[in-house]
């Protein structure tokens, strides 16, 4: 009935390197994140928050953002992302 989600988010242009003309940008960068989803009547607590985090690495392309990412949630539960492109 209710979701709570709270993200700090970091990421900044890698300068010194060049993919030559496949990419324009490149960059890198990170998230902490808490959140949970919860009944209507159920008490929002820091306990019952859900910790995670990702480290991310991406770049601006001719077809569109490319992006991979290594993520971590509680209770050790991890992934890794790979994006290409974006959703019209």
């Amino acid at each position: 009935d209710k979701i709570v989600l709270a993200r700090c988010a970091y990421y900044f242009r890698l300068v010194g390197l060049d993919l030559g003309s496949l990419s324009t940008r490149v960059f890198a960068g990170a998230t902490l994140e808490a959140g949970n989803a919860y009944q209507w009547d159920d008490p929002v607590t820091f306990d019952s928050l859900r910790l995670g985090g990702a480290a991310f690495v991406g770049a601006h392309t001719a077809i569109g953002p490319i992006y991979l990412a290594y993520g971590y949630t509680e209770p050790g539960r991890n992934r890794v992302y790979f994006s290409v492109g974006q959703i019209f």
